[in-house]
């Protein structure tokens, strides 16, 4: 099987396909079939942040031309028409000399012109739509998909009926890896151990994405000035969060990023505090974690929000909601009564199939 992934110009739209190749390649292995029966080819753009992702899972990736696509009047729609025809034409060549079995989208931009060459050429394909409200880049090429696979029940409101199937996220294996190994005491003391903290106090995470968010970041700081707090902060600023990195103290971890060690941290962690992708609240879901979530303004981040918070699976604050005092108040009730965390979790966890990964490849 020759599989074509599309996606970047985020990491949201790039995880979930990695956590799906790495799953066919454990089924290939266990199978003990030969590995030239399994091709994969990624898509994406010339300057997006998903390479090194891609190339950390030995994909081999080709980059195209592409435009935004926007709900809104601007200039830039004229220049981007002009680049998502030249990503189309190179859609064509990439498909004619790979030929894929199937293509699969999970919702970028770039995956526009990919999977309208991929109809035009008669080549199947799955799109895989993870956020509550569809993207426009969805709504456009959904007429091309033989299949949807939708993150949640949510999500699947707002699609043709007739070939959405709800699978989940797929998840890391470096996630699942981590739930399992961080279950042993030696483990977790080791994870404290790298962060910093030498008590017995838990560690709340804070971490606004693959480049960081200035607000999350201040919000972090403004925690750290608080008194008395029973809990440490463990801060991922990223490298645009806009916010130096700071001294470490004795209850104040902060990170520019982290790579390997990502996933042993949050595992690890009582509460997080993060915005309302849908790679990442998968992924809480998938560890049964009590979340703080802060989703982006006038994004489609707030719809995801919304609807878990209706669930009953998170903490949903809008963005002019997060004063340092507010959400230190929530985090001491939910170390006061781990009960309650347990329940968000639980909660969080059963609006998401944990073998999502299984589900779309049965697709494939």
């Amino acid at each position: 099987m020759r599989i074509l992934f599309t996606g970047g110009g985020t990491i949201g739209s790039v995880s979930p396909l990695i956590a799906l190749a790495e799953h066919l390649r454990c089924v290939q292995s266990e199978k003990k079939e030969d590995k030239q029966k399994l091709r994969f080819l990624w898509i994406g753009t010339y300057g997006g942040p998903e390479w090194g992702i891609v190339s950390a899972a030995d994909i081999a990736g080709v980059r195209i031309s592409t435009g935004k696509l926007r709900r809104y009047l601007s200039l830039y729609n004229i220049t981007d028409s002009f680049l998502l025809f030249i990503g189309f034409l190179q859609s064509l060549y990439h498909i004619l000399r790979f030929r894929p079995t199937v293509i699969v989208n999970a919702g970028s931009y770039v995956g526009v012109p990919v999977l309208w060459a991929g109809w035009m050429w008669g080549v199947p394909s799955v799109l895989l739509q993870l956020d509550i409200h569809p993207s426009l880049s969805n709504v456009v090429t959904a007429f091309a998909a033989h299949a949807i696979a939708a993150s949640c029940s949510g999500a699947a409101e707002k699609l043709p009926h007739a070939k959405t199937v709800v699978t989940g996220i797929p998840v890391r294996i470096a996630i699942r890896r981590a739930y399992e190994i961080c279950r042993q005491k030696e483990k977790q003391i080791s994870v404290r151990a790298f962060l910093g903290i030498h008590d017995d106090r838990p560690y709340v995470l804070v971490v606004g994405g693959s480049t960081g968010a200035q607000h999350l970041n201040e919000l972090a700081s403004n925690l750290d000035k608080l008194d008395s707090r029973p809990y440490h902060i463990v801060l991922i600023s990223g490298n645009r969060g806009g916010l130096a990195k700071g001294e470490q103290s004795e209850s104040f971890h902060q990170f520019p990023f982290l790579q390997e060690e990502f996933a042993d941290v949050l595992v690890c962690a009582e509460v997080v505090v993060c915005r309302a992708g849908m790679g990442t609240i998968s992924e809480l879901a998938y560890l049964k974690k009590a979340a703080i979530v802060v989703p982006i303004p006038n994004s489609h981040q707030q719809e995801n929000a919304a609807y878990f918070e209706r669930e009953g699976g998170i903490i949903h604050l809008g963005q002019e909601q997060t004063n340092a005092e507010t959400v230190d108040r929530i985090i001491h009730g939910l170390i006061r009564d781990p009960s309650s965390c347990k329940r968000l979790g639980n909660t969080l966890a059963k609006l998401f199939y944990p073998d999502a990964a299984a589900r779309i490849a049965k697709l494939l």
